[in-house]
């Protein structure tokens, strides 16, 4: 019998105790069986320690532990064992998300199968503080295989991309994990590793993206991601990177500039859209002061932006002090398209090629 592919799954984790027990269990429950389990700590203070350690003390010589003396950042922690690691594949997994049993398996099989993609995008389902698990519209709505230039061009224009959790590596083809080649300076460059690496990856090679919910993302006041988001580093990085993506395919990938060129107006007006959405999120949140500040990056980011609705009604509201008509209005608001959540499936950008 053929031997299966090795995966590697390194879970970083930081103050996360309560959620990590349960995410060491989903990877030890995979159907793909040859899976190697590096967990790092990166110095918590909660009971996380004990629970790592109870699961290597009960399966010996099936997961790697290691924990940092201080906290060294959570980039630093996830590539701890970057260099201990000789699998075929790697997953690098958020301790408070749990996998589907199948979700190795299936990820594995596509990827031998189409040796040409340099790594697979899982959809996934959304999971509360309380376990409650919520469906997600996915983000494609179809299985497909995304040829350059189309994901990479995504990276640009949207302020979005995968979680950690969602991405499967082909080792051999991930070499922008230890050295990126972009600049290295820069507030957000450890917060964007990742959608750095992506981009790099995706602009020179196809990706697979798989239209099941075969994650589910833990949402939660503690995620490292809320923190990004109260300093606006999710916005701000994003329309930075969207500069330096360009001037990288001048260079490097020059067939595609024309294109890239096109789309850096559109990613402007994207990037001042969603710190809209993030205005209208936080006034629902109370937190009247960080809406102020994204709506004032909004119209920072695209000037023109004044005159769209949404803005001008975000304005109405934080200027309002009547309450009720306050909440009359955001009511109102709510209703928008695409202003709370994304409704709705994309077609995946040319060109693709719809897989089973």
């Amino acid at each position: 019998m053929q031997k299966e592919p090795s995966v590697s799954v390194i879970i970083a984790n930081h103050n996360y105790g309560r959620y990590v027990g349960e995410c060491i269990e989903s990877v030890l429950a995979q159907s793909h069986k040859n899976i190697e389990i590096y967990i790092s700590d990166n110095a918590s203070t909660d009971m996380s320690w004990e629970v790592i350690n109870s699961f290597d003390k009960k399966f010996p010589g099936k997961i790697s532990i290691a924990k940092n003396n201080r906290n060294k950042g959570a980039q630093f922690n996830y590539r701890t064992w970057f260099s201990q690691i000789s699998s075929d594949y790697r997953i690098t997994l958020t301790s408070d998300d749990v996998l589907d049993i199948n979700f190795v398996k299936r990820s594995v099989e596509l990827l031998e199968k189409h040796s040409e993609c340099a790594f697979l995008i899982s959809h996934q389902s959304s999971i509360a503080e309380n376990g409650v698990e919520s469906p997600v519209k996915p983000f494609f709505n179809k299985s497909c295989i995304l040829f350059p230039p189309g994901l990479s061009l995504l990276f640009m224009v949207a302020s979005v991309n995968p979680t950690l959790s969602q991405v499967v590596y082909r080792v051999p083809r991930t070499p922008y994990d230890q050295r990126v080649p972009l600049s290295e300076e820069g507030p957000y460059r450890e917060f964007f590793r990742a959608r750095v690496n992506d981009f790099l990856l995706s602009l020179h090679n196809p990706v697979i993206y798989l239209n099941e919910p075969l994650i589910k993302h833990r949402v939660h006041n503690q995620m490292h991601t809320i923190t990004a988001e109260k300093y606006m580093m999710n916005i701000m990085g994003a329309y930075g990177l969207a500069f330096e993506f360009l001037d990288y395919v001048r260079i490097r990938a020059p067939e595609y500039l024309e294109e890239f060129e096109e789309q850096l107006p559109i990613a402007i007006k994207k990037h001042a859209f969603t710190a809209l959405r993030y205005c209208t999120r936080f006034i629902i949140d109370k937190e009247p002061e960080l809406a102020e500040k994204y709506l004032f990056l909004a119209r920072s980011i695209d000037p023109s932006i004044k005159r769209n609705e949404v803005a001008k009604k975000l304005e109405e509201i934080l200027n309002e002090t009547d309450t009720c008509q306050k909440m009359s209005k955001l009511e109102s608001l709510k209703q928008t398209p695409g202003l709370i959540s994304r409704s709705i499936s994309y077609d995946p950008p040319a060109p693709f090629k719809a897989i089973d």
